[in-house]
């Protein structure tokens, strides 16, 4: 796979993880308090692979407290991460660091 040319599409909300379709992949994510969320589509799963990120908009990719995109063409086994900013209060358990990348907690086995 070469990552060029990549475009988000809107996707759907659920349901929630990275979903296969023949046409591609559907990525979903929760969050209640995220300001910015970012799709992180790696080349390879090999060290330093080439990486593009997507940042998705607001206003086309989240509905509710769910961040959501479809990628055309992606295939099985792509590997991926989020990023994710907001605020930044551990008192309350908000932790948000734009500068870190996030597992997918839905991600299946």
């Amino acid at each position: 796979m070469i990552l060029c040319n990549i475009v988000a599409e809107t996707g759907k909300a659920l349901p929630l993880g990275a979903s296969l379709t023949q046409e591609g992949v559907n990525f979903a994510i929760f969050s209640r308090h995220a300001a910015t969320v970012t799709l992180v589509l790696f080349e390879s799963s090999e060290p330093n692979s080439p990486r593009v990120e997507i940042p998705l908009d607001k206003r086309e990719h989240k509905t509710g407290n769910i961040w959501h995109c479809f990628i055309r063409d992606l295939k099985a086994g792509t590997c991926y991460l989020y990023r994710a900013d907001g605020p930044y209060f551990p008192e309350k358990g908000q932790r948000f660091n734009p500068h870190k990348t996030l597992l997918d907690p839905m991600q299946r086995h």
